[in-house]
């Protein structure tokens, strides 16, 4: 019968966010706020508009902070950026680190976003992988017991939801920032459901099973 492997990143003796990068290990330390943290590829298939809007009815107790790098042109990257940077000024784009730098820097992150849009427009893939997602960022953010924020999609609902580690919205900001602030109650005890969630998946022990079988 198949099994299913969970694709749980195996990360052994990480850096440290300063012998990775001091300099932005640095920035993240001086923002002074609770940050909104995406890691990954920017494309139209990931929606960060809404949660860049979702920053002003915040009242300016959060900020976004955006790690990757863009898989479309330079110059759709930098009409991307500056629609960002228009809608609020905390937005900050924090740079691309490779893998598995950027992991070191995941624990900097309040919350994890994971904003997946279900479309195929000049995506590189079908937006059936929006809707059915089993992004590694859940394993990354879990890993540090960091609560998550997703798009209300069935990938990511049953998952967050269910684990009680996280919540899902749809791409209306003030929906986002309701579910911001309702995270931001229960923060303590979603970390500890996330780190829970993490450690409960013995990734040795399913291959070992699998091996056997």
């Amino acid at each position: 019968m198949p099994t299913v492997l969970p694709n749980k990143p195996q990360p052994d003796d990480l850096s440290t966010p300063k012998e990775v990068d001091e300099a932005l290990a640095q920035r993240f330390e001086t923002l002074g706020k609770k940050i909104l943290l995406y890691q990954g590829v920017f494309a139209s298939d990931r929606d960060i508009v809404p949660y860049a809007k979702s920053l002003e009815l915040l009242e300016g107790e959060f900020c976004l902070c955006l790690m990757g790098k863009g898989v479309f042109s330079a110059e759709d990257e930098r009409a991307w950026r500056n629609k960002l940077s228009s809608i609020s000024e905390d937005v900050y784009f924090m740079g691309f680190v490779p893998s598995p730098g950027h992991l070191a820097f995941s624990s900097y992150g309040y919350i994890g976003l994971l904003p997946y849009s279900p479309r195929s427009d000049k995506t590189r893939f079908s937006s059936l992988n929006a809707l059915y997602c089993a992004p590694n960022k859940v394993w990354e953010y879990s890993r540090v017991g960091v609560p998550m924020l997703g798009s209300d999609v069935p990938g990511l609902k049953h998952l967050l939801e269910g684990a009680g580690m996280g919540l899902t919205s749809s791409p209306d900001p003030d929906e986002i920032a309701e579910r911001i602030r309702a995270i931001d109650e229960n923060h303590r005890s979603m970390s500890a459901n996330a780190t829970r969630f993490y450690k409960a998946t013995d990734i040795d022990s399913i291959v070992e099973a699998i091996l056997q079988d």
